[in-house]
């Protein structure tokens, strides 16, 4: 990337540094908005905010970060997320300002993909915060936590003690997800922190158009949560939005098997015109959480991609066992890749059916044993996963019955976990659920 030639003096540079928007017109190359203003001057020791998709939270997060540690000595700054993947998107951001402006490069001591020092010996640690460990043993004097709604409160409990020693300033930035966690106390509860609300409406550079479209793709719920930054109430939903939490994990997707690994594969077949046909693929071994390493999803093809799709993913992985839905038209290809030599077996879904599913799903969550990657689709349809009662006493386990509700990401892990159901039976999950929760 080409780096910004200075054109200014050092005078001027240094007026430039004094002033944090200033700073952020010469980093960014750009006019801050009135509320990122805001959040550049506040100097709260607890600052929490919530905002739109697209809103330039990133930038101004980046830019603040960055401000701090030229303007002080000796200033460490730890960017959080709930994982590696999420917590460099604000690490990224400021390399790009690094490698592109030449200003910032001259000051720059050592520069890698998880840390930064400045010449004034003022650093920067990008770090996941998916396990408490990990961010302990730091004495910060800024902690910026992304996607915080998304970060389990252990890991707060983790860092804010490392505060103390250095009166160091908390920043929470994430859209809301749900009524829960301390991301949604610091803007209902916690009255010490400088709070932010910022929907899409208060952002000029968000295209109405492109909002508009995703109002139209999105549920009601994902919508207000991910534009409007509104908390919405959880409803007699199926899995607590802290049970989902705790299983988001830093994941490398797989495109080949790995020695030693068992590997599954769940595959929600699309039934109607804007469902997705969703492919899972769950990694195991003895002794170990199950891990989701692969996942890809399709839109509008026929049957006989499915079958040439799941021959090229069982060339790859050599799956133990498919796990296909089988529901109507979903017959055919289960049949024809039988044929095949594959080793699939159909899952014909049902109220009963799906129910055994879901409860081995959560079962499997419940006792800490399966890891999940932080896809935004798979979480929010995981998230708005209802249950309601029939007139016989069954449990209906069912997406909101409400437009552009799907059940296709939680159908094909449900589907690509069912081995340890029906393999490895509910006694088996029970001894290890409680090694795994002594690790």
């Amino acid at each position: 990337m080409r780096s910004r030639k200075l054109d200014v003096s050092k005078e001027r540079l240094k007026e430039i540094i004094r002033n944090p928007a200033a700073f952020f017109r010469f980093i960014t190359g750009f006019e801050p908005t009135d509320y990122q203003r805001e959040i550049l001057k506040d100097t709260s020791q607890y600052i929490t905010v919530r905002a739109s998709r697209q809103s330039g939270k990133t930038e101004v997060m980046a830019v603040k970060i960055l401000w701090n540690c030229l303007l002080n000595d000796r200033f460490q700054a730890l960017i959080i997320s709930p994982t590696q993947r999420q917590s460099s998107i604000v690490f990224n951001k400021i390399d790009m300002y690094l490698l592109r402006n030449d200003f910032l490069n001259a000051l720059c001591k050592y520069h890698s993909k998880s840390y930064v020092q400045f010449d004034n010996a003022s650093e920067i640690y990008n770090l996941p915060g998916s396990n408490p460990e990990t961010v302990r043993g730091y004495s910060p004097n800024m902690i910026v936590v992304d996607e915080a709604a998304y970060v389990k409160d252990e890991v707060y409990t983790a860092i804010e003690p490392s505060l103390a020693t250095t009166n160091g300033t908390l920043i929470l930035i994430s859209s809301p997800f749900g009524k829960q966690g301390r991301f949604y106390e610091s803007h209902t509860r916690l009255d010490y922190f400088s709070r932010y609300h910022i929907p899409y409406t208060k952002c000029p550079f968000i295209n109405k158009e492109y909002v508009e479209r995703e109002r139209q793709s999105k549920t009601e719920l994902e919508f207000q949560q991910e534009y409007l930054a509104e908390f919405v109430e959880e409803a007699d939903t199926f899995f607590s939005l802290s049970l989902i939490k705790n299983c988001i994990a830093s994941i490398e997707k797989e495109e080949r098997a790995r020695e030693g690994f068992d590997y599954y594969l769940g595959v929600d077949q699309a039934r109607h015109g804007t469902d997705e046909t969703v492919y899972i693929v769950a990694r195991y071994r003895e002794n170990a959480p199950i891990e989701v390493v692969y996942w890809e999803a399709t839109k509008k093809k026929p049957l006989t991609d499915v079958m040439g799709r799941v021959q090229e993913l069982h060339k790859r992985f050599n799956f133990v066992k498919i796990y296909l839905d089988a529901t109507g038209l979903g017959a055919g290809s289960c049949d024809y890749l039988k044929e095949q030599g594959l080793p699939i077996e159909p899952i014909e879904f049902t109220i009963k059916s799906k129910k055994e599913l879901y409860d081995n799903l959560k079962l499997l969550m419940e006792k800490n044993m399966l890891k999940i990657p932080d896809h935004q689709k798979l979480l929010w349809q995981l998230a708005e996963m209802q249950y309601e009662y029939t007139s016989n006493g069954q449990m209906k386990i069912h997406h909101p019955d409400k437009a552009n509700a799907h059940d296709d990401w939680p159908d094909a892990l449900a589907l690509s976990v069912y081995f340890m159901a029906k393999g490895k039976g509910f006694e088996y999950l029970d001894r290890l659920g409680e090694l795994f929760d002594n690790i």
